[in-house]
């Protein structure tokens, strides 16, 4: 439904938005990793450098180490006080060289730790300032995050709404049409119990307490049926009940909804009694009725009325139950055709997101009469077959009213008027032919007719007026139309001409299929006969005769195998919505986004290992931390805090 779609798209919504907002958090991590990457680097570098050094200053204190036991070797067996003065002044050198390079190694060591000391005062001023950027970005994130919830949460209540409104809108009709269905089984009721009476007289009794069970039984089930409603109102309650618990920020509000459905809840149950009440009135008038009835009908012929009523009867159920099955089939066609549009249209939404998300392409639709309904010539005998005009009086009168069927939308009419519009001059042509042409409408439609006002009225003449010429398009009304211009007379019989001339090659290649339908010729074949003026005037083919008027309209009527045909081709064409140019380019973008994802993934396991990088380091400073303040460093004599602060320069 509408909230489910709603639900799943603020899911999205809400998460692509934390996407974005963690990455402005983590930008700062990352920066701080690459920083943290660099220095590391640069402190390899030193300390192979100090190594160097200190390998270096160690080869040359051993060599000079060397040279002066050597030389004091060579003193102890100096002779003369001068001799050995000037050998302890050189030894005195060579100590003081040695000492100089000791030195000199230890003050670079003293200024190697105070530019440490300085750059780790500025790296925890560059750290405060840091964090203070990422506690700004996350209460940035907060908030935004915050209020894109509140928008989608106000988007999914409005469409939970609008749901809600329209289940209690399909209630309501549902209840009105169980109200008609149980109208009209008591109308029929009382005509089979009127038929019965003069026959039966003798077990009228037995009769009225079967139809009482009857009726009783009818009530049970609408009654039961009120009760699924009833629990079906229920269910629904219950679970906007729960998204009241999920959602505890709104509860105030969706508590004030709840009493509005309380008091929606009172008044549809004070409906349903006063309905109740009106219910039991019209009872008493039909009980009422009934008596009244059974004293006009005892002087009626009971032989003549049973057996003429059953005949009838039969005959009634025999057409109805034909044009219900047809109507059925009819209905199942349009099902099925709309759903296949609806995969059709996802299937085009889906390439056209492909075309204009992922690969920035102007999308168009390359088949615009994918989505084209097959002509209605396809469902005409669907109604038209095997009947009269007195079947088509009886299934209008079964169906229920003449303003039932402008309501389904069904008239061309109609349709013309919603995609084209109708001006003052098609105004006229249209009133002129409910004027001119009313005697190709059937005399029993007429007298269906009179109790609608004008407009109904003229609006069903025309649809009958438009079914006996052969004007099943918006084209054919418009061909038809300039048929009455002045200024386009001229054109009308060669565009006319083409018209009939490509039927007749429609005919002519399907004319091994079968014949048409002879009981729908048959039932025309008056209306046909009237309407052939009009066409003769159209072609300008004074010198036919109706039995001309006649065959052409045959060849309008399509035989079985071309319905079949066309239908298969129809079919055929919604197979072919996606070609394989543009499924081998869905083939390539999906390849690219697994490749796309594969890289996310490598990335987020490249986050998670530095992640765990980081918190191995926080446990080395815990640990260090903790050895560092330990009490056995104060029952020692040199305790390491001390040599590390004099290493520092901290200590002298």
């Amino acid at each position: 439904g509408k909230s489910k779609q709603q639900t799943q798209k603020s899911r999205k919504y809400i998460e692509s938005t934390k996407v974005c907002d963690s990455e402005m958090v983590t930008n700062i991590r990352v920066n701080i990793l690459i920083r943290e990457a660099a220095r590391r680097a640069e402190e390899f570098l030193k300390s192979k450098q100090w190594t160097k050094k200190k390998d270096e200053e160690e080869k040359i204190s051993n060599e000079l180490n060397s040279q002066i036991n050597e030389k004091w070797e060579n003193l102890f067996e100096t002779k003369g006080p001068f001799r050995l003065f000037k050998m302890l002044k050189e030894q005195q050198e060579a100590c003081k060289k040695l000492t100089e390079n000791k030195d000199k190694l230890i003050n670079e060591y003293i200024s190697e730790l105070k530019q440490k000391e300085d750059f780790y005062v500025k790296e925890l001023e560059r750290e405060a300032e840091e964090i203070d950027l990422l506690l700004e970005r996350m209460d940035q994130q907060y908030h935004t995050f915050r209020d894109t919830l509140q928008q989608e949460i106000d988007q999914i209540e409005k469409a939970y709404m609008t749901e809600r409104t329209e289940l209690i809108e399909k209630n309501i009709n549902e209840i009105n049409e169980l109200y008609d269905i149980r109208r009209q089984k008591e109308e029929q009721y009382e005509k089979d119990r009127a038929e019965r009476v003069d026959d039966q007289m003798k077990s009228l009794e037995t009769l009225r307490v079967n139809d009482s069970d009857e009726y009783t039984s009818v009530k049970i089930k609408l009654e039961v049926d009120v009760q699924v409603l009833e629990q079906q109102l229920q269910q629904m309650r219950a679970t906007y009940q729960l998204n009241t618990e999920k959602l505890e920020y709104n509860y105030q509000v969706l508590n004030k909804r709840e009493e509005e459905n309380i008091a929606i809840l009172t008044s549809q149950k004070r409906k349903i009694t006063r309905l109740s009440d009106i219910i039991n009135v019209l009872h008493n008038k039909i009980n009422n009725q009934d008596k009244q009835f059974n004293q006009e009908n005892q002087s009626l012929n009971e032989d003549f009325k049973r057996i003429s009523e059953q005949f009838k009867g039969l005959q009634k159920k025999f057409r109805h139950f034909q044009i219900c099955n047809k109507i059925k089939f009819k209905n199942i066609w349009k099902m099925n055709e709309e759903k296949t549009h609806e995969l059709m249209h996802t299937l085009l939404q889906a390439d056209r997101v492909i075309s204009e998300q992922q690969l920035g392409l102007e999308w168009k639709s390359e088949n615009d009469d994918l989505f084209a309904v097959l002509d209605p010539l396809l469902f005409q005998n669907l109604v038209d077959d095997e009947t009269n005009p007195e079947s088509k009086e009886d299934y209008l009168k079964n169906e229920g009213s003449i303003k039932d069927i402008i309501s389904r939308n069904d008239s061309l009419t109609l349709k013309y008027k919603e995609k084209k519009g109708i001006n003052a001059k098609m105004r006229k042509i249209f009133e002129m032919l409910c004027v001119e042409l009313e005697f190709l409408v059937d005399d029993k439609l007429l007298k269906l007719l009179e109790p609608l006002d004008e407009n109904e009225q003229a609006l069903m003449k025309l649809d009958s007026i438009f079914k006996a010429l052969d004007v099943n398009t918006i084209q054919d009304i418009e061909t038809l139309a300039t048929y009455f211009m002045a200024s386009n007379n001229v054109d009308l019989n060669s565009e006319y001409k083409q018209y009939i001339d490509n039927i007749n090659n429609k005919l002519q290649s399907i004319e091994g299929g079968g014949s048409s339908n002879q009981n729908s010729l048959k039932h025309n074949s008056r209306i046909r006969t009237r309407s052939h003026t009009v066409s003769q005037n159209m072609n300008k083919k004074k010198s036919n005769n109706d039995e001309n008027s006649i065959n052409e309209t045959e060849k309008n009527k399509l035989s079985n195998k071309a319905y079949e045909q066309i239908q298969k081709d129809y079919w055929e064409r919604m197979t072919n919505i996606i070609d394989d140019k543009r499924y081998r380019l869905w083939k390539v973008v999906f390849f690219s986004m697994q490749k796309y994802n594969k890289l996310l993934s490598e990335r987020m396991g490249l986050a998670e290992d530095i992640k765990f990088i980081k918190e191995q380091n926080n446990e080395l400073k815990a640990l260090l931390r903790q050895y560092m303040n330990a009490k056995v460093n104060e029952e020692l004599e040199v305790p390491p805090t001390q040599i590390m602060l004099a290493q520092a320069g901290i200590l002298r």
